[in-house]
């Protein structure tokens, strides 16, 4: 019995290691993108952070209405149709202007609401005794991918 616990703790935290990673690494990349937007690096910053708000509003309310897992995988599914539109048609010379900054900030809503639900999340799943180690973990390998942002930018 004591295994089973150990291997389900263990699987809960590359899962949750992998969703901090992905959802850091994004929002970091996210934000080397707003040079690309059309209008100026202010205007462009002042509306990620406006849906970096609404985003941070909003997750409890998609938290109680879908669950953990259905939240985690829609918000993921925004963020993978906005970054795959963004790569085969934001950037192409025929799209309108207002086409990347509106794929932009999808996929800055979507990870804004994930980077929310990261730490409400983490209390749920792990025990009070390993949650702040846990926590502690995650984050050591979110900040490792995340350094590799500005590159991949």
């Amino acid at each position: 019995m004591f295994f089973l616990r150990q291997r389900e703790i263990l699987i809960n935290l590359s899962i949750m290691t992998f969703i901090w990673m992905s959802t850091s690494f994004c929002y970091y990349l996210i934000q080397f993108q707003l040079s690309k937007f059309p209008s100026g690096v202010y205007l462009s910053s002042a509306i990620f952070s406006i849906t970096g708000v609404a985003g941070f509003i909003l997750a409890p309310v998609i938290l109680n209405c879908l669950g953990i897992k259905m939240s985690f995988f829609s918000l993921f599914l925004l963020q993978a149709v906005s970054g795959t539109l963004i790569v085969f048609w934001g950037e192409a010379p025929t799209a309108a202007v207002w086409v990347f900054p509106f794929l932009v900030l999808f996929a800055s809503f979507g990870t804004a609401c994930c980077f929310c639900m990261i730490y409400a999340v983490h209390g749920e799943i792990f025990s009070t005794l390993f949650a702040a180690t846990a926590i502690g973990i995650c984050n050591f390998f979110a900040r490792v991918a995340t350094i590799f942002a500005p590159e991949v930018a």
